[in-house]
Order: structure tokens, then sequence, then C-alpha cells
């Protein structure tokens, strides 16, 4: 009785986003001292303002291109590809909406 509560209780509510820095930092598959020093500008920023993750992020990145630090993300026909790559990244941090079946197409 108590597991299928729960489980009602996960069917109904989105799960949660996970954080967009960490998500950053896990995703990147170089790390040079260019990509550190982004991390701990980043790190200062969200300190001081943690509800800003992308803007920090964008701050942070600058004028480096995140190309070379993501290159499964096919950003190359894009004007601003590290804004892109941030987009692309706050995307898959974002909690996702379970649909049920009528929305998935389902009947």
């Amino acid at each position: 009785m108590l597991g299928i509560l729960a489980w009602s209780f996960y069917e109904m509510f989105p799960p949660v986003g996970r954080n967009l820095v960490k998500e950053f930092q896990d995703k990147a598959v170089r790390r040079d001292p260019t990509f550190a020093s982004i991390t701990e500008r980043v790190r200062v920023l969200q300190q001081e303002r943690p509800e800003r993750s992308f803007a920090n992020l964008l701050e942070a990145t600058g004028t480096n291109d995140l190309t070379r630090y993501f290159p499964g993300y096919e950003v190359k026909d894009q004007p601003n590809p590290s804004r892109a790559i941030l987009n692309r990244l706050q995307l898959d941090a974002a909690g996702k909406i379970k649909l049920g079946l009528d929305l998935q197409g389902g009947t």
C-alpha cells in the first residue's frame, strides 16, 4: 500500500532539475587551465548570486569557445556556439515532466 502511494506521488510531480553548474562540469570532456578558470569564476559568481546559474555561466565563459569542451553538441551553424551549448546544457539539466499516454500519442 505504501509503495503504491509513493509511486502515485512520483507520477504526479515532475522530477526536480539538476544543478546547471554541476551539469556543465560533469559533461565537459576536456579540462585545461582555461576550463579551470571558467569553473573557478562561475564558483565565485554562484556564491554571490546563486539564483542566476545560467547568467553566471555565461558571464564566466566570456569570450571563450566552449565547443572544444563539449564536442558532442552540434552547434557549428549557430551564431553564438558557446551560448547554444549553455542552452542545451540547461535543457539537459531541467526536470522533465512525464507525459500521460494521451499526450504521448496513445489512445
